[in-house]
């Protein structure tokens, strides 16, 4: 038996997420948090916030950080999704996180920059 409900068609509505799941992020992983959301660097000029994406792949939870205003991502994974964050959220803050270039985001900012 599935815990997950079929949601039929998507119909527009209008989203209220609270700021009790934003507080919490930001209490347990700052740095996470920071990352996806700050919308200043840190020599405050503007940014694009980071995008995280979780996945679960052989019982592993895996996670890729991908930091779009330096173009470049970092993959990470752990045996639960609470772990993970703090695998990330430790690497961040450590600066120890293993960071790759995004070539396809490099290749088509060289294609539009003139």
């Amino acid at each position: 038996m599935s815990v997950l409900r079929s949601r039929g068609p998507l119909q527009a509505r209008v989203a209220d997420p609270g700021r009790e799941g934003v507080d919490l992020w930001a209490a347990s992983y700052p740095g996470v948090w920071e990352m996806l959301s700050a919308p200043l660097d840190a020599n405050g000029k503007p940014r694009q916030g980071a995008t995280l994406m979780f996945f679960v792949q052989d019982g592993m939870v895996k996670a890729c950080l991908n930091d779009r205003d330096e173009q470049h991502t970092a993959w990470s994974a752990a045996l639960s999704v609470g772990e993970l964050l703090e695998v990330l959220e430790k690497g961040l803050q450590a600066d120890s996180l293993e960071w790759r270039r995004n070539k396809g985001q490099i290749r088509g900012k060289q294609k539009n920059s003139g």
